[in-house]
């Protein structure tokens, strides 16, 4: 299944308590990412781009990690994906590594993936 219809369906399941527009902007945040953009504000408002500005796309964004709910509904999302994650027979299986990405090692980019029948899904 193609990834944009199973993020929009999880998010659609699971979080259903959350704000419509909210569960709009956290599945294209997530795609954005997905879709590799750096996890920072203006990088997933760019990710977000269709046929709108940059500033609709950064006030989204911003309006998403600014809400008072996030923290809670955050944790919400994270015990849905943990819940769905272990519902295999399965053993859940996390690998992480971490590589520098800048010079001298200054920054370090740190990738998790969960892995099922020895492949990574990151």
């Amino acid at each position: 299944m193609h990834a944009h219809a199973i993020v929009q369906r999880f998010i659609e399941t699971q979080l259903g308590a959350m704000h419509a527009a909210r569960r709009r902007t956290l599945a294209a945040a997530v795609l954005a990412v997905m879709g590799g953009h750096a996890l920072s504000l203006t990088r997933l408002a760019r990710g977000l781009l269709g046929a709108g500005a940059l500033k609709g796309a950064l006030k989204r964004i911003d309006r998403l990690i600014g809400s008072d709910r996030v923290a809670s509904e955050a944790q919400a999302a994270a015990a849905a994906l943990l819940q769905t994650l272990r519902a295999s027979a399965q053993p859940l299986i996390i690998a992480v590594d971490w590589t520098a990405v800048a010079p001298g090692g200054a920054f370090a980019e740190l990738r998790a993936t969960v892995t099922r029948l020895g492949m990574g899904r990151a």
